[in-house]
Formats: C-alpha cells, sequence, structure tokens
C-alpha cells in the first residue's frame, strides 16, 4: 500500500502543477483538446492514477476501530451519500457533456444548486471516506485529489466562456461553483414571507375567536355566579 500511495501522491502533485501552469500559461491540460494528444495522454493517467491510489488507499487501508468510533462511521456513511451524488450528477450531465464535452449548458436539475455539483460530491466524498480510513496516507491523497478537482472546476469556466459565452454568464452569475449558498437563503427568505403573510391573515379570525371565546366564557361565569 505504500506504493500505491507513493504512485498517488506523485502523479497528484505533478498533475496540481500541470493545472496551476494551465491557468496561468498557455499550456492545456484541462480541459483537453478534443483529438488525442500528448496534453490529453498526460492528463488521464496523472489524472486516473490520482483517483485510483486514493480510492485503494481509503478502501483498502481502513485502520482498524471504524465501528467502535462514531465520527468515523458518520463519514463512512457521509462518503456514501456524496458518492451516489456523484453518480447522479454525472447521469444527469449526460455523457455526451460529461469532463468538457459540449453537447449544451445544463442550467436545470442538480445544476440550478451548484455548477459543479460532481466536484461539490466528489471533494467531500474523498475527505470523508478518509476520515473513515481513519491513515494518514488517505487524508493526504484526499487531500491532493480535492486539489485537482478545485483546480479543473476553476479552468473550465473559463472554457465555458469561451463555449457559451453570455448564456454561461447569466448563469454563472446566479449560479455558485459549488454550493448555491445564495439560492439557498433565497427560498429560506420567500418562506418566511409566505409564513408572515399566512400569519397575518390568520391573525384577525384568530383574535375574533379568541373574542368569541372569552365572551361565551364570561357569560357562563355570571350565569353560574347568579344561579342561573
Amino acid at each position: 500500500m505504500d506504493v500505491v500511495f507513493l504512485i498517488g501522491l506523485a502523479a497528484g502533485l505533478v498533475l496540481i502543477s500541470l493545472l496551476v501552469l494551465t491557468r496561468v500559461t498557455r499550456l492545456q491540460v484541462w480541459p483537453c483538446p478534443e483529438k488525442w494528444s500528448a496534453e490529453r495522454v498526460t492528463f488521464w493517467t496523472l489524472f486516473r492514477a490520482t483517483n485510483l491510489a486514493a480510492l485503494a488507499v481509503i478502501l483498502l487501508g481502513v485502520a482498524p476501530g471504524l465501528t467502535d468510533d462514531p465520527l468515523r462511521v458518520a463519514a463512512a456513511v457521509l462518503g456514501i451519500v456524496c458518492a451516489f451524488v456523484y453518480v447522479a450528477a454525472c447521469l444527469e450531465l449526460g455523457r455526451e457533456n460529461l469532463y468538457c464535452g459540449s453537447a449544451g449548458l445544463k442550467v436545470r436539475g442538480m445544476y440550478r444548486w451548484s455548477r459543479n455539483p460532481q466536484y461539490a460530491a466528489a471533494i467531500p466524498g474523498y475527505l470523508s471516506g478518509a476520515v473513515a480510513a481513519g491513515t494518514a496516507e488517505a487524508l493526504v491523497l484526499a487531500g491532493v485529489v480535492s486539489v485537482v478537482f478545485f483546480l479543473m472546476a476553476m479552468l473550465e469556466d473559463r472554457w465555458l466562456h469561451q463555449t457559451y459565452g453570455v448564456h454561461f454568464d447569466a448563469y454563472r452569475a446566479r449560479v455558485s461553483r459549488f454550493y448555491n449558498v445564495r439560492r439557498v437563503r433565497s427560498l429560506g427568505r420567500s418562506a418566511r414571507r409566505k409564513v408572515r403573510s399566512v400569519a397575518r391573515r390568520a391573525a384577525p379570525s384568530l383574535m375574533a375567536q379568541a373574542g368569541r371565546s372569552r365572551t361565551h366564557g364570561g357569560g357562563d361565569a355570571e350565569r353560574q355566579r347568579f344561579g342561573r
């Protein structure tokens, strides 16, 4: 397992370096050129090596005591949930759009909540899986993979702007890269306004009902007092 860890770490660090260079230079490692090229082969080789090594270290190198630690158990559950969300996001995006295909800009479904729901699920999925595994090697590789996904998401924004232009700009203005907190807040404000509106409409009838109850109760008390 040490060899697998070292291979994954080396591949991940090289890939991070290339992605940073892609951001600041004309090097085009990600998104990959459409035709087979040295950049495309290099990216997919390093990407797969990093991910496979991380998965192997997390899944096959679990430290003893997993079921005795509530935190690790909770992390394992979260990791499984994130894995299902990742698969669902990939299926919704479609094979023709997966990993920078240009078959159309997705803005509905899960993509109303995140411009990159795959990465938004994969990053916490890897990190929680590493916590569940309970080893330093798993945490290191999960961190490396998370940085890779983060850099990929940043580079995709530039490519999406070049591909879809103003349509992507409008989408980016209303949906966050990973977690659309603004939409959640907006829905929360809308829900609070509806609750207040319902409460205002219901208040007069409730007050009238309470008044009738007090009047009726007062009449009963008077009749009992005078023996009527």
